[in-house]
Parts: structure tokens; sequence; C-alpha cells
């Protein structure tokens, strides 16, 4: 599980503070049953929408005012954060694993502990109550977006073989 049950029980806070607040969830998997009758339990299944697995991601992001991934296990660099960045989307996340590779608390997004649905529903409600805030975010992760794009990755991996391949200075 990727942390999206934590997302769900921070959902009546975010709600008590912005009522209109919807959160979409975009992917599948076997823990959806779960998530859905958590939802309902929780008395936030009118306002949650499973999408399920999806190819047309730029499509989901451009209804995001916001993007979470509360993830509770380490990833390597979530592509997810990369594809918000690109789409100027200020960005909610867990601080694991490559997660700060992309995201810079309160220039990108916000960072959180991971397993804090109160940290979730803090954020998530500072960044759609603000729109200072998720302007400043958002335009600042689109233009780092580029950063992780293939050419650039390869510009920076191609320095860094050089820089093994070059004799030390002064021999």
């Amino acid at each position: 599980m990727k942390g999206i049950d934590y997302m769900i029980r921070a959902m009546p806070a975010i709600l008590a503070q912005v009522p209109h607040a919807r959160l979409l969830i975009v992917g599948d998997g076997e823990f959806r049953p779960q998530l859905e009758s958590l939802a309902r339990e929780l008395g936030v299944d009118e306002q949650t929408c499973f999408a399920g697995a999806r190819a047309d991601v730029p499509d989901m992001l451009a209804v995001m005012d916001v993007a979470v991934l509360p993830t509770i296990c380490a990833e390597a660099m979530g592509r997810v954060l990369v594809e918000a960045a690109a789409a100027g989307k200020p960005v909610v996340a867990t601080r694991l694993g490559g997660v700060e590779d992309v995201v810079r608390h309160n220039e990108t997004g916000l960072i959180v502990a991971p397993e804090d649905a109160d940290a979730l529903a803090d954020s998530t409600i500072r960044i759609l109550t603000d729109a200072e805030l998720a302007s400043r975010l958002g335009e600042t992760a689109r233009k780092q977006a580029d950063n992780f794009s293939l050419d650039e990755m390869m510009r920076q991996l191609n320095r860094l073989y050089a820089s093994f391949l070059r004799p030390p200075a002064g021999r």
C-alpha cells in the first residue's frame, strides 16, 4: 500500500476546512476494496473518486489543485512527483526514499513525516487555502521539472562518467 489510507484518513480534517475538496485516487491494486471501505467508514466516500489505473496522467493532473504522494515505503524517485512538477502542481509528499530529490520543502511542495494523516491534512489544507503559496510552489516545480528530463539526466550521467575518467589534477 502506498499510504493512500493515510490520505483518506486526512480527508475529514481537510473537508472541515475546505468543504469543496475532493480526493482523486489514480491507480489500482489489491487494497482498493479496503480503501473504499475506509472511505465509507469515515464518511468521505462521496468526496473520494477511485479512478483506477489510467494512461491519461496529464489529464488527471490537470484537474488537481495539489498532488499528494503519501507513500509509506521508500521509492527510488516517484515518477508521479516529476509528472506533477511538469504539470506545475504543488505537491505534498512524505519524507521517504528519493522524494527529496524531486520535492524541495517550501520551494516545490511540502514534505511531511510518513504515516501522519494529520500532517497530510495540514499541508494539503495549507496549499488549498493559500493560492499564492500554491502558485509559487507549482511554478517553481514546473521550472525544476526540466532537470528530470531524459536529455538532462543523460547530460548529468555523462558529466559524472567524465569526472571519473579525467586524470587527477597535477599529473
